[in-house]
């Protein structure tokens, strides 16, 4: 598709998100099961998330759920924009990510609908930028979408977008990483200070309303609310942090695990193995906690794919010394000679080929990588690793000269 004719749909699903917002937040989804046991303590629970949610909404600043799988985002208009994205071509991406963001500086982001649900709405305005702001994040533009908001002129558009990165924050921390937090704080500091100087201004001024969407404001009212609301997002980016710097320091405390990693690290050395296998192992680990987004976590798994294939690749040279035999750089031929040569059990065998079969379908082939995967990965890598260096060096095999 043509980059005019997608930015000129995309308008048309902005202009109708104006009209009538869909973008929200709600308990997530349970694989719950009708008139089992099961699916009423299901039930129960998202009456219980419903409940918290509806009291943090009146409160502020909101408090950050450490656990950001408690809700889940959802939006018919945010998939149409993605289903656009998608079909633009791929040097166009970042221009349709742009005339997106371009809502940004509109004078007038808002229209007025009068009564509907609170938490979309500030003094009966509705407005795009919430979705214009979950789009842009979610599809690697929030550097952009950070600039934008620190050089926005305040109006009730922004009032609502500030509402809802509130709820975004609150219910879904993880949407950002740590760096982002810090560029998120950032620019808030000066779209609050843009609107503490204005509001300063119009205190000492005669005319203090003007009209969006036809409809007076009372500029006072509008400022103030942003100021209160940039206030309670900088506290909560203060607490999402915080909860990355806990996630990352309790991993830290499984002493066994990070004992042997240091073991297979020692064991390289002294079988002789490449750097280039230890900088490998390193650098997966440097990548899995530098406490970065689903990216960096599939690069992290990429590195201990390339690892597990280094380790079996250089270890059957050592191997090859002692044993003989036919010696294969593939994968699976070498994953047979170690199963043929008694090193690893029957057992052993089809346990590292499904291991390297699962980082490689979860890990490596999809466009990203949960947390969850790398950390048992990385795990049970570093447990293997051991275990085969342990079993060469019972052998008496010495590094290849």
């Amino acid at each position: 598709m043509e980059l005019h004719e997608a930015v000129a749909k995309a308008n048309q699903i902005l202009d109708e998100e104006r009209s009538s917002p869909t973008v929200t937040y709600i308990p997530a989804p349970r694989n719950a099961r009708s008139g089992t046991l099961e699916g009423i303590t299901d039930a129960i629970d998202a009456l219980t998330t419903s409940q918290r949610i509806r009291q943090n909404r009146s409160q502020r600043p909101r408090e950050v759920f450490e656990n950001p799988r408690l809700c889940s985002f959802e939006s018919t208009n945010y998939t149409l924009l993605c289903a656009l994205l998608l079909r633009v071509a791929k040097e166009s991406r970042s221009a349709f990510l742009d005339s997106v963001l371009f809502r940004l500086g509109y004078a007038s982001p808002c229209a007025y609908v009068g009564h509907l649900d609170a938490r979309a709405t500030w003094n009966g305005f509705v407005s795009e930028l919430p979705l214009v702001a979950e789009f842009c994040i979610r599809n690697g533009g929030s550097q952009n979408f950070f600039n934008a908001l620190g050089e926005a002129n305040p109006t009730p558009g922004h009032a609502i977008l500030l509402k809802h990165l509130e709820e975004m924050v609150a219910l879904n921390f993880a949407v950002l990483n740590e760096s982002e937090y810090q560029q998120l704080a950032f620019c808030v500091t000066n779209f609050r200070d843009n609107a503490a100087r204005q509001l300063d201004r119009y205190r000492k001024a005669p005319q203090t309303q003007r009209q969006w969407a036809g409809r007076p404001v009372n500029l006072l009212g509008l400022l103030t609310e942003i100021k209160h609301a940039a206030k309670g997002i900088l506290e909560q980016s203060r607490k999402a942090c915080y909860f990355y710097l806990k996630g990352f320091l309790t991993e830290g405390l499984n002493l066994e695990i990070n004992q042997d990693k240091d073991a297979v690290q020692t064991y390289l050395r002294a079988l002789g193995l490449s750097e280039t296998l230890a900088g490998s192992l390193e650098e997966a680990e440097r990548l899995y906690r530098s406490g970065g987004n689903a990216f960096t976590l599939k690069a992290s798994m990429g590195h201990l794919r390339s690892f597990l294939e280094g380790l079996h690749r250089e270890a059957l040279i050592i191997l090859h010394k002692r044993f003989g035999g036919e010696l294969s750089q593939r994968w699976g031929d070498g994953l047979s000679y170690l199963r043929q040569k008694e090193i690893l059990s029957k057992s052993e065998e089809g346990f590292v080929a499904s291991l390297y079969t699962l980082i490689s379908d979860e890990g490596v082939h999809p466009l990203i990588a949960e947390r969850e995967y790398a950390r048992l990965f990385r795990n049970v890598l570093i447990e293997y690793a051991l275990l085969l260096m342990r079993k060469i060096e019972k052998l008496g095999l010495k590094p290849v000269q």
